[in-house]
């Protein structure tokens, strides 16, 4: 009786962990071309509607909709857009925020266990991405003949180092960030020596990658959130931790301080990129300043500040303002607002913005109620980086965001609900 009980209690799992492999393959194939994330995240929701059965609809978790409201302010938006071909494509890339939210709970069951694996499943994939670029960079090197010194020119940061395996740097750099502070959590923990060596070995593998990235944002999220946000978890000598990391941040500026193209990125591009005066002798090379799609967005935004201009709209409505203004490169480029929350004031006005920053206040309350570092951390990532992008319009952006809010958002979820109904939801958190 006992063995046909194992037997029996065995097999109801075989699909749970199948899929939970398929969740694993996903992460792991986030810093890579979105082919494979796609063809991954359909295997997802076909094999999750196989056994699809009343009990695990009914364990979807009721506040699903918070989860998928980014989606909704689209389909809002929809309604009074007038370029509805773009707003469908929109749309369509943004997809995976309707879908996690309610494949998740179907597929797999949540548990710390499983947490911790998504983590190191991500920052080995980092991991390995960033070494790859870096024998990339040596194989160069080594065939062109060049002197080892040129690999710090720069042909070699930011978006000229991620392009040899197809993704934008800042999206790199948000994986690269939440692995590191994955390490940086996990280093506190009582391992053993040798581990604690191999894992500071990989923490410096991934900031030497943040620095070719060279993604201001991610950089300074990263050291606020280390700085600010990490020692009321983990750090007890607080007097000498922030000494160690002050000495850390003066070596670190003090190393990009001699490097040309990273002195000019965080010091004078990033001054001319927030530069509000404009003079006749002004001049840009490259792409304009942030600043200045930026001040062509909020005048656009003074003309219909309630509901926007709709889903799809947003560049349409930016290139009568880069004309006006001379911002050929940005039309030329098609470039949006670079600006996350310009761009839903632009799609869905105030009223929509205030349900976009709604909905992350909730996240932020969940994280914080349960003291939940990693979600705390994947949230300011995600808000101090819609400052100067926006993520949520790109696949690689909109995948990070749906799959890692609704994880760790539902992983807080159920456990509170095993916790006041311990009989009802015990099955959902077994190893």
């Amino acid at each position: 009786m006992d063995t046909k009980k194992v037997l029996s209690d065995d097999i109801p799992l075989k699909p749970d962990k199948l899929r939970f492999i398929l969740v694993l393959l996903f992460v792991f194939t986030l810093p890579f071309d979105r082919f494979y994330t796609s063809l991954i995240l359909i295997l997802l929701i076909v094999t999750s509607f196989l056994d699809l059965s009343i009990t695990k609809i009914k364990n979807i978790p009721k506040q699903i909709w918070i989860f998928q409201l980014v989606f909704f302010l689209g389909c809002l938006g929809y309604i009074y857009s007038y370029n509805k071909g773009e707003a469908g494509f929109i749309l369509e890339r943004q997809l995976a925020i309707l879908a996690f939210p309610l494949i998740l709970p179907l597929a797999i069951t949540f548990n710390s266990h499983k947490k911790e694996l998504v983590f190191k499943t991500l920052t080995i994939s980092c991991i390995l991405s960033i070494l790859y670029l870096f024998i990339n960079i040596l194989y160069i090197i080594k065939i062109g003949h060049l002197p080892i010194r040129y690999m710090f020119s720069k042909e070699f940061f930011n978006h000229a180092f991620s392009a040899p395996i197809g993704i934008h740097a800042g999206y790199l750099s948000l994986y690269v960030s939440l692995s590191t502070l994955y390490l940086v959590k996990l280093i506190t923990t009582n391992i053993i020596l040798i581990k604690k060596t191999i894992i500071l070995l990989c923490i410096g593998i991934l900031c030497a990658g943040q620095f070719f990235l060279a993604s201001r944002n991610a950089i300074f999220s990263t050291i606020f959130i280390i700085c600010f946000i990490y020692p009321f978890f983990y750090v007890k000598r607080k007097l000498l931790f922030f000494g160690v990391i002050i000495v850390l941040l003066i070596v670190f500026f003090t190393a990009m301080s001699k490097i040309n193209y990273l002195n000019d990125r965080f010091s004078s591009d990033l001054i001319t990129d927030i530069n509000t005066s404009r003079d006749s002798d002004y001049s840009y090379e490259g792409a304009e300043p942030r600043i200045e799609r930026w001040k062509g967005a909020w005048e656009l935004v003074t003309k219909s500040p309630l509901i926007g201009y709709g889903t799809g709209d947003e560049i349409l409505m930016l290139k009568t303002k880069y004309v006006e203004k001379e911002l050929f490169i940005s039309y030329l480029e098609s470039f949006n607002a670079h600006n996350q929350y310009l761009s839903y004031l632009l799609k869905n006005g105030i009223i929509g913005l205030l349900i976009f920053l709604g909905a992350f206040i909730y996240y932020l309350k969940l994280a914080i109620r349960k003291k939940d570092f990693m979600y705390i951390s994947f949230l300011t990532l995600l808000l101090i980086g819609f400052f100067t992008e926006n993520i949520l319009d790109a696949n690689k952006g909109i995948y990070f965001f749906a799959f890692f809010n609704t994880f760790l958002g539902y992983s807080i979820i159920k456990s509170e609900t095993k916790n006041t109904s311990p009989g009802k939801f015990s099955d959902l958190t077994k190893e």
